[in-house]
């Protein structure tokens, strides 16, 4: 659970590239993913998602497996609230790239619940 946490919180110190990656769940599409290096220092995985379900979505969580030589060492999570019909949103999964220093990553989850 702490190395969960340290994997979403800290920051991170050089930038990677990965083959854009799409995926789609039954209520939300995903798409443009990307490791990215932020203003501030810290690496992260960005991307969009879209609510493709119709109705409104209370929570919208995204999971990552973090990948070096096609071996998982760690995870990223984002999240996004509210999302309503066809709206779209930013993905932002932050983790310790001090620490965990991947070559590419994976979508593994993305769970959706109705608000």
């Amino acid at each position: 659970m702490k190395r969960k946490l340290s994997a979403i919180c800290f920051a991170a110190v050089f930038i990677t590239s990965s083959a854009a990656l799409a995926a789609t769940s039954n209520k939300v599409a995903v798409s443009d993913l990307h490791f990215q290096k932020t203003q501030n220092g810290l690496q992260n995985i960005q991307g969009l998602g879209q609510n493709t379900s119709g109705k409104t979505l209370g929570n919208i969580i995204v999971k990552f497996n973090l990948l070096k030589n096609d071996v998982v060492i760690g995870q990223a999570v984002d999240m996004a609230s509210n999302i309503e019909p066809g709206q779209k949103f930013t993905i932002n999964a932050i983790y310790n790239s001090i620490q965990l220093q991947p070559d590419s990553f994976k979508l593994t989850e993305v769970l959706a619940t109705e608000k």
